[in-house]
């Protein structure tokens, strides 16, 4: 066996002592229980902190093929024991009785999002998806209200796999427009974590297990930017994240929310594997029209379905936020922007509608006073939106409001 004068063990040496990928399928019983004493024994004569990460994700590797579940869990235990002897764990059997007594998830942000879960958001791109995560994470940061949804507030991680540089402005914006909150219990990683890969999913893993205070949010924005080389439709890609993603859940408590996009032959549901929709506790669907962002509830598991929620998106500095739509919003009358703006769609409108640029050209107002006006006219229901053209025209209450340009 190859190792240095110290008595330090190089990471070939290592691998080949413990033998993870020469071992036969069915890895169980004393075979099972050998190797971890053999993992357990020698992890610490590994001489650096990387060589430690490299042979633990292949380990974790070896394991997870081999069909055991939680192979980070198992690994620790032998590390920690010194031995590598795998002890049978005591479980905690409970009476129905005693099952009714163990308190139930709470709600992380109200009941939108629930702890300890691993929840689901897709939408098609540019619906706002990113935007949502943002407050998610912010709020629960902060210990702020969600559009009036109480939060539990604790440590969040994100990973903003399309990139951290870009999204940073979004967080600017929620700060913003919340100058009291306080500073966010918030890390983030600018780059994607490849779950298909041993090392990043271990990386991933061990990170959350080891944040201090424990955290009550993990955040992958987007999952599709973190399974890249695999195939959404095959199990053992969305296996990779629903591993990892579990292993988070089951022994931080961390809710995992990772954002998705929908299938290409059905925009109801989700891309990939069926595992993935039938593994998760929840999922999260969002629409977008025009400026007005929907999200509602596609699946809960073991708690009632929620009325969609419409938030709005508006520019803020240099990004954008979601704010509340009240009710004070839809019902209240025209501002003279928005009535400047709905007299000269009227007056160049006609059946087809108009484009968006042909309408704010005719209103001639600043663009963010114009993007709120139109807010609230489609909202408001005094403009309608063709969703498919992408074009405007007023409504009857629309014209009813400025009778002078009715064209009937």
């Amino acid at each position: 066996m190859e190792a240095s004068t110290n008595g330090r063990l190089s990471v070939d040496a290592f691998e080949k002592f413990v033998g993870w990928h020469a071992m036969p399928e069915q890895l169980d019983g004393l075979l099972l229980e050998t190797t971890l004493r053999a993992f357990g024994n020698n992890y610490g004569r590994l001489p650096t902190q990387m060589e430690r990460q490299i042979v633990m994700a292949s380990a974790i590797e070896a394991l997870e093929v081999r069909g055991f579940r939680q192979p980070f869990h198992m690994l620790r235990g032998a590390i920690a024991d010194g031995t590598g002897t795998v002890e049978p764990h005591v479980h905690d059997w409970k009476t129905l009785d005693e099952v009714r007594q163990i308190e139930p998830p709470r709600g992380l942000v109200g009941h939108v999002l629930y702890e300890e879960t691993v929840t689901m958001m897709y939408g098609e791109s540019e619906t706002g998806k990113s935007f949502i995560t943002v407050g998610f994470a912010m709020c629960v940061a902060t210990g702020t209200e969600w559009h009036g949804h109480a939060v539990q507030q604790g440590p969040v991680a994100y990973v903003a796999a399309e990139g951290g540089r870009w999204i940073v402005n979004r967080f600017t914006a929620w700060q913003e427009v919340h100058p009291t909150a306080p500073e966010p219990l918030l890390t983030m990683l600018p780059q994607p974590i490849q779950f298909l890969q041993a090392e990043d999913r271990a990386g991933f893993i061990q990170y959350i297990q080891t944040m201090d205070p424990t955290p009550k949010l993990a955040i992958v924005d987007t999952l599709s930017q973190c399974t890249v080389g695999g195939s959404e439709n095959a199990v053992e890609v969305m296996g990779a994240f629903l591993s990892a993603a579990n292993e988070v859940k089951y022994t931080t408590g961390a809710t995992v929310l990772a954002t998705h996009h929908p299938s290409k032959g059905n925009p109801n549901d989700m891309r990939g594997h069926g595992s993935l929709r039938g593994n998760v506790e929840a999922i999260l669907k969002v629409t977008r029209d025009d400026d007005v962002v929907t999200i509602e509830a596609d699946k809960t598991k073991d708690w009632a379905r929620w009325a969609p929620i419409k938030l709005a998106l508006v520019p803020q500095g240099q990004s954008c936020v979601l704010t509340s739509l009240s009710e004070a919003d839809v019902t209240k009358g025209l501002s003279a922007n928005d009535r400047q703006s709905l007299e000269a769609l009227a007056r160049i409108s006609f059946e087809d509608g108009v484009t968006n640029t042909d309408w704010k050209k005719a209103a001639d107002l600043a663009d963010s006073s114009f993007m709120e006006a139109r807010k609230r006219l489609v909202t408001g229901g005094w403009v309608w939106r063709d969703k498919q053209s992408k074009r405007y025209r007023p409504t009857e209450s629309g014209y009813i409001e400025v009778p002078s340009e009715t064209p009937f």
